[in-house]
């Protein structure tokens, strides 16, 4: 088998040796991303989470009062939690470079799946490898990497003539499910298509049971969830749920509520930071520069139903709120489409042009996607020769400060800035005043309006701290008063952050002593 892979693999590049050069180029230039140390918001506030009780624990212990995203679809972060217990330490870009691997042969098996000639394969996988969110979520946990190669996947066995499509089918769907509800919702124009295209041999009762499989294979989370929180969508629609770790309202994050509108690839390609946090162009100009390909794709009878199918896969998670990063998968997914007979329609010297021209404006602007690349952080883990604490320390100084901890403690640590409540690799004993603690940032928010510190201090003793982590440059008065008036010490200080110890005769609350603490919290 193994040899028959690599005399397929041989006979591809032969057919295409420049496009097939110039593909692997931009996946090696992506898969630079996985070097990086995780430092990503989401990731050191939550993602990391599941990944650290696992190794500090050896199970997961959720806690929805203190972190109300704990209970929700686990999928993505259960990967990087078996990744990080085979390696012993965080193993995000080593299982990240697999999904990297997976969507380049998956990019270059829809493309032949839908029709494309060697040099459109080729041209397919160069185009998603200068997609330049790619590099940002190779160097993050967030679940678009999986999903894209999820959707990827399933784009081939839809598009197959394979009589037992639905069993794979469902479980990719399921897959879908269980890394995000946005995944699987966006992927339904694609499973309308495959219903259609394998009409002659779907049956309800295969059907039904198929939906059957999909919901055993991604329920767990839900299950738990609703188990547990009263809402098996947690934090999400908790106007309907009302679960009492949060309040009976819709959970939204109104910066992303700028308004559907026909006019969206254009503004979230110009004005990328009012849809994502990422810079001007950060997106890529796929959408744009190909909106001719694009308009022929769906114009042409030929193929018409999957081009329409991939089309909504892109506009549908912009319905209901209008944030890019819920399209990257069905952005990489267009690619796919746009290749097809791209030959034809341009003949072979203008489509090279076009779609080469593409990729390397991609590549201009892959530094746009987001904070990591667009501050140097790669070049500085290159210089550094990999010493993430170099990094942490430029970056993400609570990292090192939660490291310098004493080994056997096992005291809450509070991180009081909201904008930097890296306490995920922390387990249970992480707190922080973001809105993933409903009611530490409530508390938080009449703190600040107290000038006497009382109600700061008052929030300390509610989280059972003893340590505390602040940035004094974004510390209010407030906070600085509750400090003086706890006693606490500061005793470390690393970049702009600094660790504070309350005072022994504070209220403080260790964790558990059904839940023992191993000495270190997790390390990458």
């Amino acid at each position: 088998m193994l040899g028959e892979a690599i005399t397929g693999l041989r006979s591809a590049v032969e057919q295409a040796p420049r496009w097939s050069a110039f593909a692997v180029m931009l996946f090696g230039l992506a898969s630079t991303a996985c070097w990086l140390p995780t430092m990503q918001f989401d990731d050191l506030t939550y993602h990391l989470g599941l990944p650290s009780h696992l190794l500090l624990y050896g199970r997961y212990q959720p806690q929805p009062a203190h972190q109300i995203w704990s209970f929700a679809p686990w999928l993505g972060d259960v990967l990087q939690g078996i990744a990080t217990l085979l390696a012993r330490e965080d193993a995000r870009g080593a299982i990240n470079a697999l999904w990297l691997a997976l969507i380049a042969q998956l990019s270059w098996s829809a493309s032949a799946a839908l029709g494309a000639r060697p040099a459109e394969r080729w041209a397919c996988v160069a185009l998603i490898g200068s997609f330049p969110p790619l590099v940002w979520m190779a160097a993050g946990m967030q679940t678009e990497l999986p999903a894209t190669a999820l959707l990827l996947a399933a784009l081939v066995v839809s598009t197959a003539r394979e009589p037992r499509w639905l069993w794979p089918a469902a479980v990719l769907f399921a897959g879908l499910l269980a890394l995000k509800t946005m995944h699987a919702y966006a992927a339904i124009p694609l499973g309308v298509y495959a219903l259609w295209h394998h009409r002659a041999r779907a049956g309800v009762s295969a059907f039904a049971v198929a939906c059957a499989l999909a919901l055993l294979v991604a329920g767990s989370s839900y299950l738990q969830a609703w188990w547990h929180t009263g809402n098996p969508l947690m934090p999400l629609f908790n106007n309907l749920f009302q679960s009492p770790y949060l309040p009976a309202e819709a959970y939204r994050d109104l910066r992303w509520y700028t308004g559907f509108s026909l006019a969206l690839p254009w503004l979230m390609t110009f004005d990328t930071p009012r849809y994502v946090e990422a810079f001007n162009g950060g997106i890529g100009f796929t959408s744009i520069a190909l909106a001719g390909v694009w308009l022929v794709a769906l114009l042409r009878k030929r193929g018409r139903g999957i081009a329409i199918a991939l089309t909504l896969v892109v506009w549908l998670p912009l319905l209901p709120m209008q944030y890019a990063r819920y399209t990257y998968p069905g952005l990489i997914l267009l690619a796919v489409l746009l290749v097809v007979r791209g030959q034809d329609l341009l003949g072979r010297r203008g489509f090279a042009w076009l779609f080469a021209g593409v990729c390397i404006l991609n590549l201009a602007f892959q530094a746009n996607s987001g904070w990591p690349h667009h501050s140097s952080a790669l070049k500085r883990t290159i210089r550094s020769f990999g010493d993430e604490e170099a990094i942490f320390r430029l970056y993400v100084p609570e990292r090192i400060l939660i490291r310098h901890l004493p080994e056997n403690d096992d005291g809450i640590v509070l991180a009081t800035d909201p904008g930097r409540v890296f306490i995920a690799e922390l387990g249970r004993r992480g707190r922080g005043v973001l809105e993933h603690d409903p009611e530490l940032n409530a508390a938080r928010k009449r703190a600040e309006s107290d000038t006497s510190g009382k109600s700061w201090r008052a929030l300390f003793e509610t989280s059972g701290a003893r340590w505390i982590m602040i940035v004094p440059a974004k510390a209010s008065i407030p906070l600085h008063t509750a400090l003086a008036l706890a006693g606490a010490q500061r005793v470390d200080v690393v970049g702009d952050a600094e660790l504070w110890r309350l005072d022994e005769s504070s209220p403080s609350t260790s964790l558990p002593v059904d839940f023992p603490l191993p000495p270190r919290p997790i390390h990458h």
